[in-house]
């Protein structure tokens, strides 16, 4: 497995266990970061990052169980970002979770949602990678 960023030329890469290359361009990133946010009520979200991984290493580092859990070499991206988010599902009777930063998994191919995290902290991603940055905040 082989994952790259090319800061130069502004596309986030990740090489499949199949040897091909599934790449997404630092914009469509940043589009699909700020759609993420602004679901999670935070219409302008502050720094935003994001490391290309897959999915049994990202589960691993963002929710913190085996890679088992997460099966396959699906590449992902792992977008942290910082703002004021709520949590969408939660169990009844009980307050959304929220929380100052989120961080989200989505598969590179299809551009789905595979899973959220919303903490008070935010996770060292450097293990998976090198993170690149999608914006500058303001």
């Amino acid at each position: 497995m082989l994952v790259d960023t090319c800061a130069r030329c502004d596309i986030l890469g990740i090489q499949s266990i199949e040897g091909a290359w599934l790449v997404m361009d630092s914009q469509r990133a940043l589009e699909i970061a700020t759609g993420i946010a602004e679901h999670h009520g935070e219409p302008h979200p502050g720094s935003i990052f994001a490391v290309t991984s897959t999915y049994g290493r990202a589960g691993h580092a963002v929710f913190g169980s085996s890679d088992h859990a997460y099966p396959g070499h699906t590449p992902v991206l792992v977008i942290q970002m910082r703002g004021d988010f709520v949590g969408l599902h939660h169990p009844p009777h009980t307050p959304p979770p929220t929380g100052p930063v989120l961080t989200a998994i989505v598969d590179v191919e299809t551009e789905s949602l595979l899973g959220i995290r919303i903490a008070r902290t935010a996770l060292d991603l450097a293990p998976l990678g090198p993170t690149e940055p999608l914006n500058v905040p303001e």
